[in-house]
C-alpha cells in the first residue's frame, strides 16, 4: 500500500497549518504540492494568501497571476491580487482586480467592500459612498461598509446620511470605540456639543485614546468642548 502524498494531501496538510498560523509550514506544503501538480490554480492562491499574510507582497503577486493564468475567471485571486496591490499602494491596480473580481461575481460583497476602501483612499469618495451601497443592499449590517461609508458622508458634509450610518453602526458594535470618535466628529460639525462630548468620552472608556494613538487629540476636543457647554450653559 503506497503512502506517497498527493497534492491534494499537500494542500490539504498546507491548509491545516495556515489555519493554525504556520504560514512558513503552509507555504513549502503548497510548494511540495506544486512540484506534484504544477497546474493547480488553487495552490497557488493559497500559496499567495500565506505569502501575503507574511507581507511578501511580491511574491505574493506572483501566485497570485499564476492562478489568474491558470483560471482566469478566478474572482478569489482575483481579490487576492488586488489586495496585495492595495497593501503595496498600486490603487488603481487594486481597483481594477476587485472589478474584474465583480464582473465574475456580481454579488461578491468582499470585491464591492475592498473597491470601496481602494476609491475612498483615491479621494473618490461617490465612487466609494457606490460600492458601500452595493454591500449594504446584501448586507445591511456589514459593520466596515458601515463606517466606512459614514466616513465617506461626512467628508462630503452629508452629515445626516453620516450620522444615520454610524447611529447603524453602533447599534450592532456598541463596543467598537472607532464608532464613537467617527460619530463625534458628525456631531460636532453639526454643533451637537453635548452629543459629540458624550462620544468622544465613550470613545476614550473603551481605551480608543490609546488603541488608535489620538488620545492628545480628543482630550483637546473634549476641553474645547466643555468649553462651550459651559458657556451655553451661563447664557
Amino acid at each position: 500500500m503506497s503512502t506517497q502524498m498527493t497534492a491534494q494531501d499537500r494542500l490539504a496538510q498546507g491548509a491545516v497549518l495556515h489555519r493554525m498560523g504556520d504560514l512558513n509550514g503552509a507555504i513549502k506544503e503548497y510548494t511540495e504540492a506544486l512540484h506534484l501538480d504544477e497546474a493547480n490554480a488553487v495552490v497557488y492562491y493559497r500559496r499567495g494568501n500565506a505569502r501575503f499574510e507574511l507581507k511578501q507582497i511580491g511574491d505574493a503577486i506572483d501566485d497570485f497571476n499564476a492562478a489568474i493564468d491558470l483560471r482566469e475567471d478566478y474572482a478569489d485571486a482575483y481579490n487576492g491580487r488586488g489586495h496585495a496591490h492595495y497593501a503595496d499602494g498600486n490603487l488603481d491596480e487594486a481597483i481594477a482586480d476587485f472589478s474584474a473580481a465583480i464582473e465574475i461575481n456580481p454579488d461578491d460583497i468582499g470585491a464591492y467592500n475592498n473597491r470601496g476602501n481602494a476609491r475612498y483612499h483615491q479621494d473618490d469618495l461617490t465612487g466609494a459612498i457606490a460600492d458601500y451601497n452595493e454591500v449594504l443592499k446584501r448586507d445591511p449590517d456589514h459593520l466596515e461598509a458601515l463606517n466606512n461609508r459614514g466616513n465617506a458622508h461626512r467628508l462630503l458634509d452629508e452629515l445626516d446620511a453620516a450620522l444615520a450610518d454610524f447611529n447603524h453602526a453602533v447599534e450592532i458594535a456598541p463596543g467598537f470605540s472607532a464608532l464613537y470618535y467617527n460619530r463625534g466628529l458628525v456631531k460636532q460639525e453639526m454643533k451637537d456639543y453635548q452629543g459629540a462630548f458624550d462620544d468622544y468620552n465613550r470613545y476614550m472608556n473603551l481605551g480608543g485614546g490609546v488603541e488608535y494613538g489620538n488620545a492628545g487629540e480628543v482630550n483637546a476636543r473634549l476641553k474645547g468642548l466643555k468649553k462651550k457647554l459651559d458657556e451655553q450653559s451661563d447664557t
